[in-house]
């Protein structure tokens, strides 16, 4: 077994996650500013990172095994080879190669802003759908929900997540530009990072009907100021912030 490891700007080395997997990765770890990911032989890689062997480990199973279920305001979310008992809230989410599995600290953020809103009877926009997690929680919610991401392998993940969950989630492959035929939302929310929540915030507004609630996760606390800064010259909005490992989420209702 050997590893190949990623490290720099947080936002850089995330976009290199799809590479990795193209190569032949079988399972990823990451913290703040570096990624490893495990491979069963060193592949063609030209990215920077560092190969590294490593014991003679089942890395996939021990991934599958750390991955405790999770709770976050009332709704349990477990993996489907460590379902919670009956009778709880619950959510079954496998992540496959999509991001979100509800553990890292922008989704986890991005969940606790959601679930604390009014969601039944909602439209939902989840944009960077990833694994669906925020789409489904909301959806277990009663919310009508719609999911958006670049990735197709994402879609067909979030797709097989709604499938076990009984869900009515639709998810497709496409951007926020895209959605012709759906204008407006009555909340969205998204996982991306600072600089892209910036340049998409006009379209975000666009698409948000009033009263509505917009949520945007994935922004690193020394560059939340830029979100913060094109929220203001946005207009007047109340707007909730939260903090967590050096991630910040921000709720903002107009």
């Amino acid at each position: 077994m050997w590893s190949y490891q990623l490290q720099g700007d947080p936002e850089q080395v995330a976009d290199q996650l799809e590479l990795l997997w193209e190569a032949g990765c079988l399972g990823l770890e990451e913290g703040p500013g570096w990624i490893r990911g495990y491979f069963e032989e060193p592949a063609e890689l030209s990215l920077g990172g560092t190969w590294q062997q490593e014991p003679d480990v089942d890395w996939q199973e021990a991934w599958k095994q750390g991955l405790e279920p999770l709770q976050v305001a009332g709704l349990t979310i477990a993996p489907s080879w460590r379902r919670p008992p009956p009778g709880t809230e619950q959510l079954i989410l496998d992540p496959g190669q999509a991001f979100g599995t509800g553990h890292h600290a922008s989704t986890r953020l991005a969940l606790e802003l959601m679930l604390e809103a009014p969601l039944a009877g909602k439209d939902l926009l989840d944009l960077g759908s990833g694994s669906g997690i925020l789409a489904l929680a909301a959806a277990r919610r009663g919310a009508r929900c719609l999911g958006l991401d670049t990735d197709p392998q994402a879609v067909a993940v979030a797709r097989e997540n709604a499938a076990i969950n009984s869900l009515p989630a639709e998810f497709r492959a496409g951007q926020l530009a895209s959605l012709a035929e759906r204008p407006s939302f009555d909340v969205l929310v998204a996982n991306l990072f600072a600089e892209l929540h910036a340049d998409l915030l006009p379209g975000y507004l666009a698409r948000l009907r009033r009263p509505g609630v917009l949520i945007m996760s994935g922004i690193l606390a020394e560059r939340c100021q830029i979100v913060l800064g094109a929220l203001r010259r946005a207009g007047p909005a109340e707007i909730e912030q939260r903090e967590e490992g050096g991630w910040v989420a921000l709720r903002v209702q107009r």
